[in-house]
């Protein structure tokens, strides 16, 4: 998948489970017009390219990485079998 991101605000992307992408970056100043400048965000995208009803910023690099660590486990149990969220 082509990021629109350069590679300096990317933290990690990748695809995780069979169906899932998972993507943290450092958000650009007024992104969203909060003027949430040094932000990250982790956000997951599915199988159809859809974006998921998850998100997390946060402040620090740090942070960042366990939020997608934690995005990956997410994504990894929405697969599992007989869980009903896919």
């Amino acid at each position: 998948m082509k990021s629109k991101y350069r590679p300096s605000e990317i933290v990690k992307q990748e695809y995780v489970g069979k169906t899932h992408y998972v993507t943290t970056v450092k958000l650009g100043g007024a992104y969203d017009g909060t003027e949430q400048e040094g932000w990250y965000e982790t956000m997951i995208q599915g199988y159809k390219g859809e974006w998921l009803d998850y998100q997390k910023r946060c402040r620090t690099l740090d942070e960042a990485r366990d939020n997608h660590q934690e995005a990956k486990l997410y994504a990894l149990n929405i697969e599992r079998p007989g869980n009903g969220k896919q």
